[in-house]
């Protein structure tokens, strides 16, 4: 006998057609992938959606599967909120519910969720993977499951530009999209701030020109020559402390900077999508930076930070060139 075709992930144009919980009563949505942008989005549709009218007679939770005994799950699940009318429970990693062993009668719980019950279900893994379990079998099949790819090539990131730019209602020429990519890459975490940073100064109003005026100078900013020489090991982090900030007046963006930087270290080994450039300069610098060196470099932007906001400005040069020369000698 003849059967149909498996359902599939709906794409990100598919799933904003599918994804209202208050028109089709569905209480349970995975959402899964590389464009954490397009995640992120979709979320926050579902809530907005499942909100309706009265947004603060919501009951909202996020948690990490990871992070709790079967029996936390459980009850976390089954509770009531007290003081609202409906409740919305996020849960990461939650392809881990699907190990019956470690969560038993998860989906047995998820599948009796009534429709004062919003479920949204991050997972990791690839649309292959995460097809075979049944928990995600259960939304591919009530169509409300989501699987939304980051660009593969610059071609693509245009047009992931362009769109971004059309639902948050800003006008943009396409050269501005090839701009934007030119200058960021095709790593959707680092596109969407940049856009809106543009769209912020220029009343939503893209352009090549106005691209150019609040982007290149900012990425050509010094502070990102000071950010690359400490990464790669490069004495010469200290003799550009004072000209990427400003002589200690920029120690914050000196700070983000770098702590950028190490973030895209732990991305590259999760195996995450990093655009072209910050890719190949994670490449470079991984096998210098082990976890526990990251570690004691977040300790110190930390305190670094701390300092800066303490301290005369006088002193802020002397604090960035201290913790330049820890993070060199870790």
């Amino acid at each position: 006998m003849a059967t149909g075709a498996s359902p599939t992930f709906l794409n990100r144009a598919a799933a904003e057609r599918w994804f209202d919980p208050k028109a089709s009563r569905r209480s349970v949505f995975l959402l899964a992938g590389s464009d954490l942008i397009a995640l992120r989005e979709l979320k926050r549709k579902l809530i907005r959606n499942f909100g309706g009218e009265d947004p603060l007679g919501l009951s909202r939770t996020e948690v990490d599967a990871g992070d709790l005994s079967p029996g936390e799950m459980m009850d976390l699940l089954a509770e009531l909120p007290l003081f609202a009318s409906c409740r919305v429970i996020v849960v990461r990693s939650a392809e881990e519910l699907a190990d019956e062993k470690k969560f038993p009668g998860a989906l047995a719980t998820i599948e009796k969720l009534d429709e004062l019950t919003l479920l949204i279900l991050l997972m990791d893994g690839s649309a292959k993977e995460l097809a075979r379990l049944d928990l995600a079998q259960r939304c591919l099949a009530m169509k409300t499951a989501a699987y939304c790819y980051a660009p593969r090539d610059d071609r693509e990131a245009e047009t992931w530009v362009r769109e971004f730019g059309a639902r948050n209602g800003f006008k943009m020429d396409l050269d501005a999209a090839k701009s934007i990519v030119q200058l960021v890459g095709n790593d959707p975490v680092e596109l969407a701030p940049e856009i809106e940073k543009v769209a912020f100064a220029t009343d939503g109003k893209i352009n090549v020109a106005s691209v150019r005026e609040n982007l290149v100078y900012h990425r050509e900013h010094p502070v990102f020559d000071w950010a690359e020489a400490v990464m790669s090991g490069n004495p010469r982090a200290l003799r550009l402390t004072a000209p990427a900030t400003d002589y200690g007046k920029e120690g914050v963006a000196a700070i983000g900077a770098l702590a950028s930087r190490i973030q895209d270290l732990d991305r590259l080994e999760r195996g995450e999508n990093l655009g072209y450039f910050p890719r190949i300069a994670a490449e470079k610098s991984v096998r210098l930076w082990s976890a526990e060196r990251r570690k004691n470099a977040r300790e110190i932007l930390l305190d670094l930070d701390l300092a800066l906001k303490s301290t005369a400005q006088e002193l802020h040069l002397a604090r960035i060139e201290m913790a330049t020369l820890k993070m060199m000698e870790a």
